[in-house]
């Protein structure tokens, strides 16, 4: 697929997108139909010359969520452009292909590109959670300095709850006091430290968990006096894309 430079391409990337969502829906009832659609757009994948076209054919897979374009799909999460890695690990969520969960859990803990591992958090937030996939959000909330992550991280483990009954988030609910915004200043104040995997705690929930980790993110920028390298790492990977 060369350059979209025609005043349609707009439309023409919306049916793209449309299409790879077709070929999902028809994958259980009209397979061989949906297997066309996946092996021709892992093909013009193949053959893309820039980083525009390889990001919307992935994102175009991604919606397909074909498990015989795994072998297009990996190559590029690898790629030296931080979009086209982020839409590789978008491209991932619905193939059912064993060694999935363990390449997004390698973005999640790898990538330098915080934008990538949001991606690869939200991937894995449409698969089932196990055991593996359990830990890598647990030390990955621990250890990573995004904010952006850390939320997308939240939300699969509150997901989770019910299948890990076991893995309480936090040793104690937080003192309502050092998790609060300061009284006519509108900032986040408090420094509570949230460690995951604690058993035999007190669960935390959604949002005082979430809470905690902002406070302790924001007052660590503050102390350190540097804005953080993602500040505006979110990007929105296509107007048309397809999660469910």
């Amino acid at each position: 697929m060369s350059q979209r430079k025609s005043p349609f391409a707009t439309i023409r990337a919306a049916a793209e997108l449309g299409l790879g969502t077709m070929a999902h829906q028809l994958a259980g009832s009209v397979p061989e139909r949906s297997h066309r659609i996946a092996r021709a757009m892992a093909k013009q994948l193949r053959a893309a010359t820039n980083d525009e076209t390889r990001r919307h054919l992935l994102l175009v897979l991604g919606n397909a969520g074909s498990d015989e374009t795994l072998d297009a799909i990996l190559p590029f999460l690898k790629d030296s452009s931080a979009d086209v890695r982020g839409a590789a690990a978008a491209a991932l969520r619905w193939i059912k292909a064993p060694n999935v969960d363990s390449l997004l859990c390698t973005a999640l803990a790898t990538d330098a590109d915080a934008g990538v591992r949001v991606e690869a958090a939200t991937a894995l937030g449409f698969r089932t959670m196990t055991p593996e996939t359990f830990k890598a959000h647990r030390i990955a909330f621990q250890k990573d300095e995004s904010s952006s992550v850390r939320v997308a991280l939240l939300q699969n483990l509150a997901r989770s709850q019910s299948t890990f009954p076991k893995e309480s988030p936090c040793s104690s609910r937080p003192d309502p006091t050092q998790c609060r915004p300061s009284r006519g200043s509108g900032e986040l104040a408090g420094d509570r430290e949230v460690n995951f995997g604690v058993r035999g705690s007190t669960p935390l929930s959604f949002l005082s968990l979430l809470g905690c980790a902002l406070c302790s993110n924001e007052k660590k920028r503050k102390e350190s006096g540097v804005e953080p390298p993602h500040s505006k790492e979110r990007w929105s990977t296509s107007a048309f894309q397809v999660h469910n």
